[in-house]
């Protein structure tokens, strides 16, 4: 009695309803693109595309050569504006690529993704950026004591940025009237790098100081700040930073007092930014790129399929298929 069979071929997986050839082709449209766009074009359910990008990007990633990273990146996103709700980013800078996404930015989820690294990889982490969250920082403390934390410059220096901002809103509450004209459109040109103004903007900046030392103080004091990154090493930095908390005091300006208080408790985190400079530029990229992810997207209903994404679409170029 003959019974039906299935042919094996070369050019599908088994039980597969597509080529080799045409999943890859279908993965390629989906890099960068919306999967419900995809599905139109080429006459597919949603559900057909999903599974052939996840089970390419699986492959993809799986065959991908991954040396011990040196530098490890922790950064987090809001996964919805408004909500509070962050996820956790997680990335080897000098590779050009993220590791990993978590659900959230607790200390234990941070600790558990750092215990299921192989002993030879948690040894070979040298250095960790991090921003200004306890969280971060106890977990690194507690998992890799033999590596350095980094605190990263562009974020004290917002959070700086943040003070100077409350110190014009106070002066401004409190200010005359004509005091307050003239202090009119400054908000941005205050925290802006004084270089990055053009001539028509400086001007109004003159102005608006001229019209209020108490902020022209505030905003020399930012800009001194802000130069210390440019000094050669930690040796100078150090005296440096502590003359600059000196003026500060000096200064009376409360809306500093917290940030102050910040430096104390984040001082030698900050200065380790002069044994290698390290910043997390890459994966303040990586944010960008993944906020660029979600709206394309609309959302994500699934989690594990949103953190899979990232991590193709993030992967450098040269292990992802044209």
């Amino acid at each position: 009695m003959r019974q039906p069979f299935t042919e094996l071929t070369s050019a599908a997986e088994p039980n597969r309803h597509f080529t080799r050839r045409y999943e890859q082709y279908i993965f390629r449209l989906c890099r960068g693109s919306d999967l419900s766009r995809v599905a139109t074009l080429e006459s597919l359910s949603y559900d057909e595309v999903e599974g052939i990008y996840i089970r390419q990007g699986e492959a993809t990633l799986a065959a991908q050569h991954q040396p011990p990273f040196r530098i490890l990146g922790i950064d987090e996103i809001a996964l919805k504006k408004g909500h509070g709700h962050f996820v956790l980013v997680l990335s080897a800078p000098e590779q050009s690529r993220v590791l990993a996404v978590l659900e959230d930015r607790s200390q234990a989820t941070l600790e558990k993704w750092l215990e299921q690294l192989p002993p030879e990889q948690q040894a070979a982490i040298e250095s960790v950026c991090i921003d200004m969250w306890e969280p971060y920082s106890h977990a690194i403390e507690k998992k890799l004591p033999h590596a350095k934390i980094v605190i990263d410059r562009f974020h004290v220096q917002k959070n700086l940025n943040d003070a100077l901002t409350k110190a014009r809103r106070e002066v401004q509450r409190q200010a005359p009237d004509e005091v307050r004209e003239a202090l009119k459109g400054c908000r941005w040109l205050l925290v802006r790098n004084r270089e990055d103004l053009t001539v028509e903007q400086r001007t109004q900046l003159e102005t608006a100081c001229a019209a209020c030392p108490e902020l022209k103080t505030c905003y020399d004091l930012k800009e001194e700040f802000r130069k210390l990154f440019a000094l050669p090493d930690r040796a100078t930095a150090e005296p440096a930073l502590q003359e600059w908390q000196r003026k500060v005091k000096a200064s009376g300006v409360k809306a500093f007092e917290p940030f102050l208080t910040t430096l104390n408790n984040w001082g030698q985190y900050i200065l380790n930014y002069f044994d290698e400079r390290l910043t997390s530029g890459f994966v303040e990229g990586m944010n960008n790129k993944i906020k660029l992810l979600k709206r394309i997207a609309c959302g994500f209903r699934n989690f594990d399929h949103f953190a899979l994404r990232v991590r193709i679409e993030c992967a450098p170029a040269a292990v992802l298929p044209h």
